[in-house]
């Protein structure tokens, strides 16, 4: 996953349910994650930030690397999320300053979430103040804002399909 633009994050970034890379890094990037180590195990920084910002992150609650499946790929592993609690944290950065921005993932989804399978999230635990982009449990992408004083949601009408990256 990279971000490139800013994004003020007064909480922590979590990354659950999806699976990410990518490509060589592209200059001017806030943070890229290929999410390809060979393990993770919670230990702080293992997952590695590869642009100039070097803001990496930690595994939580058994979120792990696997195989990627695809022998001609350039990434052979890939972040793996059980769908339930795992995700990586970013913590705080005053580098994810919110203005213009731009979010990237490749995703792959075995199983539609019963609630959203979260992509990016950055708000507080009642959601009254962040932002996430999440895939919703009818298997559309979703965005969801709120700044305290305006909120809004945002759905694609088209269902992606099981087992296929996008």
């Amino acid at each position: 996953m990279f971000v490139d633009g800013n994004l003020n994050i007064n909480q922590n970034i979590q990354y659950p349910d999806v699976t990410t890379v990518g490509p060589s890094v592209p200059s001017g990037l806030v943070g890229y994650w290929n999410m390809d180590e060979a393990s993770w195990n919670g230990t702080a920084s293992e997952v590695r930030d590869s642009s100039t910002s070097i803001i990496h992150g930690t595994a939580v609650n058994g979120a792990s690397t696997i195989a990627s499946g695809n022998p001609n790929s350039n990434f052979l592993r890939a972040g793996n999320f059980d769908g339930t609690d795992d995700y990586v944290t970013l913590g705080t950065n005053s580098a994810f300053q919110l203005q213009d921005q731009s979010l990237t993932a490749w995703v792959y989804l075995t199983s539609y979430a019963p609630g959203a399978a979260i992509i990016f999230s950055r708000s507080n635990s009642i959601f009254s103040a962040g932002y996430e982009w999440a895939v919703g449990s009818s298997g559309n992408f979703e965005f969801a804002y709120n700044d305290g004083s305006i909120r809004g949601w945002i759905a694609d009408s088209r269902q992606l399909n099981l087992n296929t990256w996008y």
